[in-house]
């Protein structure tokens, strides 16, 4: 293959740019009138100068979109790696925080049966899940 057939894109975005600059330079007067901004009339010569809009943009968007696109994966994937790494780090750290919690309350729920196991002050109350018995009413 040759170089042509193989830049063959590269080529004829290059060649569309030279003839886009050659008409934006000299010839900028004729669309000046009808060509910027976009405009909703319905008439001849501002419907072929949407033409050409949309036929320049789509020129712009294809010399643009691979670069373009290319940096924006980048700083997508550069970005959201440090978010992910920033929410698996604050994930552990939650975790961990948990499990120190569990530790704590059953810590805490043996403490407090001691208490009440070993204190004679305090009188043996039903569990509170346990259905009381209904008292009769004086």
């Amino acid at each position: 293959m040759t170089w042509i057939t193989k830049h063959w894109k590269a080529i004829s975005a290059f060649i569309m740019l030279l003839a886009l600059l050659y008409f934006m330079i000299f010839h900028w007067g004729r669309f000046l009138a009808d060509f910027w901004p976009f405009d909703a009339s319905r008439v001849g010569p501002n419907l072929v100068a949407s033409v050409v809009q949309y036929a320049l943009l789509a020129i712009l968007f294809v010399l643009l979109y691979p670069p373009a696109r290319r940096a924006v994966e980048r700083f997508a994937l550069r970005h959201a790696k440090d978010i992910k790494d920033h929410v698996s780090a604050e994930h552990k750290r939650l975790h961990d925080k948990l499990a120190h919690h569990e530790v704590m309350a059953k810590h805490n729920a043996d403490l407090l049966n001691h208490i009440i196991k070993h204190s004679p002050d305090i009188p043996d109350f039903p569990h509170p899940l346990e259905q009381a018995t209904p008292q009769g009413a004086k």
